[in-house]
């Protein structure tokens, strides 16, 4: 982990609004630098950062934003458009009042926000859910209960139980979540750029005879592993890392 941060850290400082919400990757700074017309013009480069000069009202400058990831995409620099928007927060988690497409997030180093629940079944087992074979992220590896990005305009609990409902079928009294969740940052480089990322992780526990099912293709099967089996599912890495270090976060791992 630690040398993932100080690789993610080596990237240039990308600034909007007088504040750094982001870092490049090298991969990153020179697309940019190819840009054409507008989108150049835009990008004021000094010897550790990268300015973003955008409009100061957030509607043009969401405009203005959604015509670069547009650009960035026909440059074959995005992963394909999801159609999901989250909004642009900064390191800390605090809102910018931005928004823009969450293909473009790691290509810009910006901050995602991520809920993770951890849910253990009244006789202490941990439901686990295994990801789609068609999932592009991890296919056929464990993951947890839920895990998802809180979309622009949501709050963590919000997300928590959107989530929680469309990847497990489950909602409240059928699930109860814990009011705080661990919050974990995460930097590291991945090939669109650098993930940055602050999850929200809650426990959980679910009702007597609650079984979940999935509802948006998302995850394969749902299966109560005993606290025994985890460290196996690790040896022989058939879990995420996101979910070992949430499972780690409550001392379950």
């Amino acid at each position: 982990m630690a040398e993932d941060l100080r690789s993610a850290a080596s990237g240039r400082s990308l600034i909007l609004r007088r504040a750094v919400l982001g870092k490049l990757s090298p991969g990153s700074q020179a697309a940019l630098r190819k840009l054409p017309g507008e989108f150049a013009r835009a990008f004021s480069w000094g010897d550790d950062a990268v300015t973003l000069m955008l409009p100061d009202d957030n509607t043009a400058a969401d405009d203005w934003l959604a015509r670069l990831v547009t650009c960035l995409g026909a440059e074959g620099h995005l992963p394909p458009r999801c159609g999901e928007r989250l909004d642009v927060v900064t390191p800390a988690g605090i809102l910018t009042g931005l928004t823009l497409e969450r293909s473009a997030f790691r290509f810009l180093g910006l901050t995602t926000r991520c809920i993770a629940a951890v849910a253990l079944t009244p006789d202490r087992r941990v439901w686990l859910g295994r990801r789609s074979l068609r999932k592009r992220i991890n296919p056929g590896l464990w993951d947890t209960l839920t895990r998802g990005l809180v979309a622009a305009g949501e709050t963590p609990e919000n997300a928590l139980r959107r989530e929680t409902l469309e990847e497990a079928g489950l909602t409240e009294p059928g699930v109860r979540f814990a009011t705080q969740p661990l919050v974990h940052p995460t930097c590291r480089k991945v090939p669109e750029g650098i993930l940055s990322e602050i999850t929200y992780t809650y426990r959980a526990e679910t009702a007597h005879g609650i079984v979940p099912h999935n509802r948006d293709g998302e995850v394969a099967e749902f299966k109560a592993v005993p606290l025994e089996a985890l460290s196996l599912l690790a040896r022989d890495k058939q879990l995420t890392c996101d979910t070992e270090a949430s499972l780690r976060q409550f001392n379950l791992l």
